[in-house]
């Protein structure tokens, strides 16, 4: 959140967002504990290839915000958790 006591500058600027993600047919990944990519005032379209798999942004709740998913990535996301809640990170269950 940007503080400030001037009104106008409070919603004048954008802020780079680092964003880490892992997939569930990719889970070893060794380079996912990094940011990807920053986002920063526009959209990002994935391009990763999820097989009708789940998708988890912000790896381990390593950022400072929470992510809200579309309907099906929420199903997904739940029946992993119902099969084997371990195969997906304890951090991220807790989101």
């Amino acid at each position: 959140v940007k503080f400030s006591f001037v009104e106008k500058d409070r919603f004048d600027s954008n802020y780079l967002i680092p964003i880490s993600y892992i997939v569930q047919h990719n889970q070893n990944c060794f380079n996912c504990f990094q940011p990807r990519f920053t986002i920063g005032g526009q959209t990002y379209t994935f391009r990763e290839n999820l097989d009708g798999g789940w998708i988890i942004l912000n790896r381990n709740a390593s950022g400072y915000y929470r992510v809200n998913y579309d309907e099906e990535t929420w199903r997904l996301i739940a029946k992993a958790l119902q099969d084997d809640h371990t195969s997906i990170n304890e951090l991220n269950r807790a989101q």
